[in-house]
């Protein structure tokens, strides 16, 4: 287990938006329990990623203090860059599982974004495994504009759920209904 400051980033390198690796992303699947050691590596040999984390805390049955971990939010998915000169190190881990190519580059980066935008607002989420079909919208007001996704509706508010189709998983956020409309 890694100590918080131990973690990899979440994007290697963090000066290069993920915009600028568009047409050459992969998604990496990896063995169980991987990830971090996965994209520590890929950072040693200079090859770019993307590893939404997240931090988790949970109360210790022992003494019922917090505990705090950092967590794939794709738990044996890592978003990869591959390059003709960073090819032979990717398929060289032992961590690696299998390659699964993204076939709408555009759609992909666009997810990724979403997923990042919302990480980097520090609301709090819920993860989503697998996704039934439900209305399409657009957020129009407030600090999420321009984020679409699908959304479900619990009590008074609504929650929309950014789904990254190649992961095969989804993150929600609490949202008001006023600032939605169907696209």
């Amino acid at each position: 287990m890694y100590r918080v400051k131990e973690n990899p980033l979440s994007r290697f390198p963090v000066s290069k938006p993920l915009e600028d690796d568009t047409g050459n992303w992969v998604v990496a699947h990896l063995r169980s329990r991987r990830e971090k050691l996965f994209a520590s590596e890929m950072a040693r040999e200079g090859v770019g990623y993307y590893l939404p984390l997240f931090e988790k805390r949970t109360n210790r049955r022992d003494n019922g203090k917090i505990r705090k971990s950092i967590n794939p939010l794709f738990p044996g998915y890592i978003a990869i860059v591959r390059e003709k000169s960073t090819e032979q190190f990717i398929y060289k881990s032992p961590h690696l599982a299998n390659i699964i190519p993204v076939k709408n580059q555009n759609n992909f980066v666009n997810d990724l974004l979403q997923i990042q935008r919302i990480l980097d607002s520090n609301v709090s989420f819920e993860l989503h495994g697998n996704i039934s079909p439900g209305d399409k919208v657009k957020v129009v007001l407030g600090p999420f504009a321009g984020i679409e996704g699908q959304v479900t509706k619990i009590g008074k508010s609504a929650r929309l759920i950014l789904a990254v189709e190649m992961f095969g998983q989804a993150i929600s956020v609490a949202i008001n209904t006023n600032d939605l409309i169907k696209v």
